[in-house]
């Protein structure tokens, strides 16, 4: 009897630091220069927001992803795509993301199951579990003397005569 309740204060000690673990944090750089080091671990990282797509490629749907299940996130850049289970609530949190915004991503780095044809196409993605908003972003105001000027006006096209 002693020996079954130590084997579950063990396991049920072992179940409560596992469940502090939310991930190893990780930089955005290192985690999209090898993904393949990170494979079917979690992971924790900030990077930009960069927007959010509904259309997928081939490959990427062949994988099991589809677009009426998941959004695609493009979160640092297009070296490692993020996707998120499509829900009413994750819907309308993406819309309200600004571009340029500073995210935080807690996800499990995965391997698409079908291998692009192009070779420069990603071959791992990052599955979302959950994402926050840590800086919100919409573009830095510019200095007094960085004021984007306007182009010089266009002349009007060159237009042969008929004869």
């Amino acid at each position: 009897m002693r020996t079954a309740t130590a084997v579950l204060l063990v396991w049920l000690a072992g179940m409560c630091v596992h469940a502090d673990d939310d991930g190893n944090e990780v930089s955005y750089a290192e985690l999209s220069l090898a993904p393949e080091s990170h494979y079917n671990k979690d992971v924790v990282y900030e990077a930009n927001y960069l927007g959010s797509s509904s259309s997928f490629p081939k490959y990427v749907e062949d994988s099991g992803l589809r677009a009426k299940k998941y959004i695609l996130l493009t979160i640092g850049n297009a070296k490692l795509p993020a996707f998120v289970k499509k829900t009413d609530e994750m819907t309308k949190f993406v819309a309200g993301i600004r571009k340029m915004s500073r995210v935080k991503v807690l996800g499990k780095v995965k391997k698409f199951k079908r291998k692009p044809k192009i070779n420069v196409m990603p071959h791992y993605y990052v599955l979302i579990e959950d994402i926050e908003v840590v800086e919100t972003g919409g573009g830095k105001e510019p200095a007094d003397g960085d004021k984007a000027r306007r182009p010089p006006p266009g002349r009007r096209p060159f237009r042969p005569r008929r004869r």
